[in-house]
C-alpha cells in the first residue's frame, strides 16, 4: 500500500498548482465561538465525496466484484476515482487540469515540492498540525471534537495572526469535514466499490485515520503551494484535500480486498 503515496502526492500537487484562483476571504470576526473563515474548505471536500461517490454508485460495470476478484484492476479504480474528483473540481469552477502538465510536473518536481512544503511551515505551525491530528483522533463525540478544533483555531489566530494560521484554519475546517464525513460514509464507499451487500458493515478505526491524515495532509500541500503560485488558498486546499481523501479511502478499500 505505501507504494501509492507518491501517486497520491502527485494528483495532490496536480490539483492544487491548477486550482489557484481568486477567493474573497474575509477575516475572522471576534465573536465567540471563532468564526473561521475557511469553513468552506471542510464543505467543499465533502460535496466533492459525495460526488465521487455518485459517480462510483453509477458506474457498476466498473466495480463488479466476481468469485472474489474486482473485475477491473486497482489502477483503473483509482484512475475513475481520481478523475471524477477532477470532474467535480471542473465543475465547480475551482481548477483547470491539463494531464500532459500533470505526468511532467508529478515526474519531476515531486519531491521537491513536498520537501518545500515541510520547510515552508514553522516549529510553531507544525505543532498546531499535530495538535489537529491528535484532536481528530482522540475525541470521538462530533460535538467535542467541533469544539476542541474551534478553541485551536482560535488560539492559532491570536497566536500566529491572519497570515500564518490560514494553513492551520485550512487544515482544522478539513479535518472536522473528513472525521465526520468518512464515520458517516466510509461503509457506503466500501459497498459501493465492492458492489456486494454481503460484507460486514463496521468502520475499521485505524482506516479513518489514514484518511483523516491524507485529508489534512492535502489541505496543507494545496495551501501551501497556493502560497508560491499565486493566490487562491481555500480553493487549492479543497481541492488537494478533496483529491487526497477520495484516493486514501480507495487505497484502504482495496487493501481489504487484499488488492493494495
Amino acid at each position: 500500500m505505501k507504494r501509492y503515496i507518491v501517486s497520491l502526492f502527485s494528483i495532490i500537487l496536480l490539483v492544487v498548482l491548477n486550482s489557484c484562483q481568486t477567493d474573497n476571504i474575509t477575516s475572522p470576526t471576534n465573536k465567540e465561538p471563532f468564526v473561521n473563515p475557511y469553513s468552506k474548505v471542510g464543505k467543499l471536500h465533502n460535496e466533492g465525496l459525495d460526488y465521487i461517490l455518485s459517480k462510483i454508485e453509477s458506474s457498476r460495470e466498473l466495480f463488479k466484484y466476481k468469485n472474489h476478484k474486482l473485475i477491473k484492476s486497482k489502477d483503473e479504480i483509482l484512475n475513475f476515482i481520481t478523475n471524477s474528483g477532477l470532474e467535480f473540481i471542473k465543475k465547480k469552477n475551482l481548477g483547470k487540469y491539463t494531464k500532459t502538465a500533470f505526468l511532467e510536473y508529478s515526474q519531476k518536481n515531486l519531491y521537491k515540492t513536498n520537501s518545500d512544503v515541510e520547510d515552508s511551515l514553522t516549529d510553531l505551525q507544525k505543532k498546531y498540525l499535530n495538535d489537529i491530528n491528535y484532536i481528530t483522533e482522540t475525541v470521538k463525540d462530533t460535538i467535542k471534537l467541533k469544539v476542541s478544533l474551534n478553541d485551536l483555531e482560535n488560539n492559532a489566530y491570536n497566536v500566529l495572526g491572519e497570515e500564518d494560521s490560514r494553513v492551520i484554519l485550512i487544515a482544522s475546517s478539513v479535518a472536522y469535514s473528513s472525521t465526520t464525513y468518512w464515520a458517516r460514509n466510509f461503509n457506503k464507499w466500501k459497498q459501493a466499490i465492492i458492489d456486494t451487500s454481503n460484507l460486514q458493515k463496521t468502520n475499521n478505526i485505524n482506516t479513518l485515520k489514514e484518511i483523516a491524515a491524507a485529508d489534512v495532509a492535502g489541505a496543507v500541500v494545496g495551501a501551501m503551494t497556493a502560497w508560491w503560485t499565486g493566490p487562491g488558498i481555500a480553493v487549492a486546499a479543497a481541492a488537494g484535500a478533496l483529491i487526497a481523501s477520495a484516493y486514501q479511502a480507495a487505497i484502504d478499500i482495496l487493501y481489504f480486498l487484499g488488492l493494495g
